[in-house]
């Protein structure tokens, strides 16, 4: 969270499952920081509540087609 300092990305995109903060946690703190910064979390273990709860923007499930993104 660090390397974000005052100037936030554009986007992020994140696995659930990390070492060290997990995608949950990422988001949580990253919404507290900069809310207008939209989450993209890619797993194969999300529900769609699991979305609403962490306020991902969006989520791609595991595996995914990289044609997804076009």
């Amino acid at each position: 969270m660090e390397e974000i300092g005052d100037d936030p990305p554009d986007l992020v995109i994140t696995d659930i499952r990390m070492p060290g903060m997990d995608g949950y946690e990422l988001v949580r703190k990253l919404k507290e920081r900069s809310p207008e910064t939209p989450v993209l979390a890619i797993s194969g273990y999300v529900s769609d509540a699991d979305i609403v709860d962490y306020e991902f923007d969006a989520f791609l499930e595991k595996p995914m087609n990289p044609k997804e993104f076009s």
